[in-house]
Parts: C-alpha cells; structure tokens; sequence
C-alpha cells in the first residue's frame, strides 16, 4: 500500500509520533511562545513524553526556550540553520502541501484544507494581506484575511462562522474582510499586496 508524501504518516515515521506533534505544533506559529502545558495539550502527547522531546528539541537547537518572570516558554527556533526546511516538510507531511509564499515565512498554510474551506463556503477568492506577509509580524499580529463569494451567496452572521473556522485552522486570530469592507483609501493598496491563495 503506498502512502502519499502530504500524510502525516511520513512525519510520523520520520520524527516519531511525538516528536512530529511537538514541532509541528510549535512551527505552526513560528512567531508565538507556548507554556509547557500548552505544548502537551496542543500536541497531544502524554506529559513525560512530551517534557522530553522539549528538552532535545531545545538542545539540538530547534526549539528556543525563554523566561518570561518565572515562566520557561517555548517557540521555534527561526534562526535555526535548517528552520526553513523543517517547516516545510512539517507543511507538506502535516497540513498538506506547502507553497512557497510570503504568508509561509510566518505561519503554515494549510493549502488543501483552505480548499475545501471556499469550496464549501461560495469563495471565488481569498487572499492574504497585511503584517502577515511582511517581517514585522510577531506573537501579538492577527491574519487579516480578504475574500469574494459567488454572487448569491454573500453570508450573513454565517461570515463570523467563517472567519472563526479560520482562526482555528491557522492557529492565531483571523481578521475577515471582503473588498467592500475596506476604506476606499486603501482598497488599492490592499489589491496590490495581497497574495492569492484561493482562486485567480
């Protein structure tokens, strides 16, 4: 039986099943820091197993660790010399195929679930914008996020479903805008940065 390389069997397989969790859940947001308690309840892992691998990864390099007053908080490591290939692997093997974008220096983009996502919601179109794409984005930024629906199906309330389902898949505050939405002041500029990732 074969196993297609966007599974995350191969992660599994290649890192351990812990040790996979772990860093994905930690490069996931490679701008924010984690409690312990956080790491184990976001990856799953048992305490002990979990407690470990922090330990290694902070050893080998790939997880930083820092006190914030008498806290140890953890994040990735983005200054780690293999941090970009790392993250693209846990992109392809974890969350489906990873492109290379602007939007991806800061966060993983889950491309095929973003898919399903404006399929399943009308969007024509969605794009990312703002301090996502730039290098100032960091640990307190949102995702601003800009989308077009097919005519006809413009949700209501339903539009605040959508941009929760968002925050829960890119694991960080998502700020939803459509076009018309925007200040005709900077409506241009927007249409300029943004980087397509659904849609044409």
């Amino acid at each position: 039986m074969s196993t297609s390389l966007s599974e995350p069997f191969l992660a599994r397989f290649l890192l351990g099943r812990t040790r996979s969790a772990v860093l994905s859940y930690l490069y996931r947001d490679p701008a924010r820091s984690y409690y312990l308690r956080q790491v184990i309840k976001g990856s799953g892992g048992s305490p002990g197993a979990v407690q470990r691998e922090v330990r290694l990864l902070v050893s080998a390099g790939l997880v930083v660790r820092s006190m914030k007053g008498s806290q140890p908080f953890y994040c990735a490591n983005r200054q780690c010399l293999v941090y970009e290939e790392i993250r693209d692997f846990l992109g392809k093997t974890m969350f489906g195929q990873q492109t290379a974008s602007r939007a991806a220096r800061n966060i993983l983009v889950p491309e095929d679930k973003l898919s399903e996502l404006c399929r399943r919601h009308y969007i024509t179109r969605l794009s990312f914008f703002g301090s996502v794409l730039r290098d100032d984005f960091d640990s307190s930024s949102d995702i601003d996020v800009l989308v077009e629906f097919e005519p006809g199906h413009v949700p209501g309330w339903a539009f605040f479903g959508i941009e929760e389902e968002l925050s829960q898949m890119l694991g960080r505050k998502v700020e939803l805008s459509t076009p018309a939405d925007l200040s005709k002041h900077i409506r241009d500029d927007v249409a300029r940065e943004a980087e397509i990732h659904y849609g044409g």
